[in-house]
């Protein structure tokens, strides 16, 4: 990098920068070496999943800028575009057993909280849960129906540049 070379001051901007240049290139990698599960997922695709979320909280949930989610959830791919989402959206993350606008977690985690639930299978191939607890929505049916695209919000002072300092 360039010292005149301006470095993103959000998530999304960053993740933008990321991906712009060619977003069919591997973005983000897990594995879970318990299982050996491994997804790979390119820009575009990050990018498609980020859009959902988002559009989830903001066009399914009423939730914009200033709003809180939690995500209880371990280290996964669907971790992180959810949070990706929410920083697009303009949602600031909390810590997990705080309260929350939204809370995205495990069905093992799910029933500590109440309110807007979605349920985290975090299942291979992203498929949903196979018994969403009641009161629970799956995150993998209900975020599929959202559009593909986002235009994040994006500000200097955006929540998500607050939440990498803290």
């Amino acid at each position: 990098m360039r010292d005149h070379e301006i470095l993103p001051s959000t998530v999304p901007a960053a993740f933008a920068a990321a991906t712009a240049a060619d977003p069919g290139q591997p973005l983000l990698t897990w594995y879970d070496d318990g299982t050996g599960d491994r997804a790979e997922l390119s820009g575009a695709t990050c990018a498609n999943w980020l859009a959902k979320t988002a559009n989830l909280l903001v066009d399914g949930g009423g939730l914009g800028t200033g709003d809180v989610a939690v995500v209880d959830a371990p280290p996964h791919w669907q971790t992180a575009v959810i949070m990706l989402g929410c920083w697009s959206a303009g949602l600031r993350l909390a810590p997990r057993g705080t309260g929350a606008d939204v809370v995205f977690a495990t069905i093992d985690r799910a029933a500590a909280y109440s309110g807007e639930v979605f349920g985290l299978a975090l299942a291979p191939l992203a498929a949903p849960l196979r018994d969403a607890p009641p009161g629970v929505l799956d995150y993998i049916t209900e975020v599929r129906a959202y559009g593909d695209h986002f235009t994040p919000v994006g500000s200097p002072d955006d929540r998500a540049t607050e939440d990498l300092h803290h």
